[in-house]
């Protein structure tokens, strides 16, 4: 079987999105926590703790390169705008990353020294490369295409992940490594990609307009400040640390931490594959569906938070000891706590893509701005005053407000909303400067919208 044959394989479109999103977001997790692994095994605790603090610089200036798009072209079920002008806007979100990290690293060149800013500005470019990524994701899903899409990722950060392995015990120099890996990476990409997106990119979705890809841009503002918002309140405590504290204990607490998204992660799975699902239920008018799927999502993540809490309680501080050969036995209240804000961070997370399927940008970049006030005001003190105990009373803390505030959210939209007939999703040549065409048109049902997704032949 040929690579464009793996990738493109139509059959069960429906359980492979389901089995390959779950290896790639398990790898996408997992990539962070193998890396900072080898690091601490090879290079030690300081530099692991240099590691962990670009990995969280990074992954905040990812978030000014996705711009929040990414829920928005999975849930455009309606197809508003064309691939080439989220293409567009991708391209000039990226920009604007790089010119962030930019001033970032030169602000603080003289706090960090050389090391530590190349260890970032790499870190950042390899995120640059998920970013990329992100918007051709976000093209399959949306036309009920997760698995190739899903194949695809899989297949890269296993790529970059055994390169960055390899190299650090090859070499013994993370920046070596780091370049080595975003090679690897790009690589990987530019394959992938040249073997999937020519079959699916019909010429309807090569058209762009510079005024739907401002519209565009507008209409995600918000998402981009909530998802923005959002990163950097669950690096809150990276960030408070890095301010007051040593490398270090930055390793310490991305030790502890990491665990903690497992909960998260597991999350993403059972509810990525369902973004299309939850779209059409809302623009269908099926309010009632939508929060019964809902309810039915929050109880799964809180019996998984259950779960992970009693086994991380019995065995996880021995396990993750043993893992990164240092003793994290004594901080096992820490660890509980943050295994506990795993479950918030889940929570929020869901609801963040609930709120985004309603269309409630404005409504999220409130919420987010209003907690982010008390991480900047109250994150150093905190860590100052109790250390990593306070690191993590921070971390739930704001994401338990988040969590409450969103639901309460989400339910009193479902119950104002009023009845609505079945929204026609238009075809792309009724576009008229990014609106919808007037003209009724048959409703796309999840099976024929993956049909959608063939490649086109001839």
């Amino acid at each position: 079987m040929s690579l464009r044959s793996f990738l493109l394989d139509a059959k069960h479109t429906t359980r492979s999105g389901f089995v390959w999103n779950t290896m790639s977001s398990g790898l996408y997790a997992l990539q962070s926590l193998v890396m900072l692994i080898v690091t601490q095994r090879v290079l030690g605790q300081n530099t692991a703790g240099i590691l962990a603090i670009g990995q969280a610089i990074a992954f905040l200036l990812g978030c000014v390169g996705t711009f929040g798009v990414a829920r928005f072209q999975a849930s455009d079920v309606k197809h508003r705008f064309t691939f080439a002008e989220y293409v567009t806007a991708r391209a000039g979100t990226i920009a604007a990353m790089w010119l962030i990290g930019a001033i970032v690293l030169a602000l603080r060149h003289t706090a960090y020294g050389d090391v530590k800013v190349t260890v970032i500005a790499l870190m950042t470019l390899l995120k640059t490369v998920d970013v990329m990524d992100d918007v051709v994701f976000g093209f399959f899903q949306q036309r009920g295409r997760i698995d190739i899409g899903a194949r695809q990722t899989t297949i890269r950060y296993s790529t970059t992940l055994v390169a960055f392995v390899i190299a650090v015990i090859a070499t013994h120099n993370l920046v070596i490594s780091l370049v080595i890996a975003l090679v690897a990476g790009l690589c990987a990409f530019g394959l992938l990609i040249s073997q999937t997106l020519p079959g699916f990119v019909t010429d309807d979705e090569r058209q762009h307009h510079w005024r739907d890809t401002a519209k565009l841009l507008t209409a995600c503002l918000p998402l981009f400040v909530a998802w923005f918002l959002s990163s950097y309140i669950n690096n809150a405590p990276k960030y408070a640390i890095d301010a007051v504290a040593d490398d270090a204990t930055q390793a310490i607490y991305g030790f502890l931490v990491t665990p903690a998204f497992v909960v998260s992660l597991i999350a993403q799975f059972m509810f990525n594959p369902l973004i299309f699902h939850y779209s059409t239920a809302w623009v269908a008018g099926r309010t009632q569906e939508l929060r019964r799927r809902m309810w039915r999502m929050l109880a799964a993540i809180f019996g998984i938070g259950l779960a992970t809490c009693l086994i991380g309680y019995f065995i996880g501080l021995p396990v993750l000891s043993w893992i990164y050969g240092l003793d994290l036995r004594r901080y096992l209240a820490i660890f509980m706590v943050l295994l506990a804000a795993g479950t918030t961070t889940a929570v929020s997370m869901f609801l963040y893509t609930v709120l985004t399927i309603m269309r409630q940008q404005a409504t999220l970049a409130i919420g987010y701005a209003t907690v982010s006030v008390v991480a900047l005001f109250g994150g150093k003190p905190l860590v100052r005053g109790y250390g990593l105990m306070g690191a993590a009373g921070l971390y739930i803390g704001l994401t338990g407000i988040l969590s409450v505030a969103f639901l309460l959210i989400a339910l009193i939209k479902m119950a104002t909303a009023s009845p609505a007939s079945p929204t026609p999703l238009p075809s792309q040549d009724s576009r008229q400067n990014g609106e919808p065409s007037p003209t009724p048109t048959q409703q796309v049902t999840p099976e024929q919208q993956q049909c959608h997704g063939q490649p086109q032949t001839g």
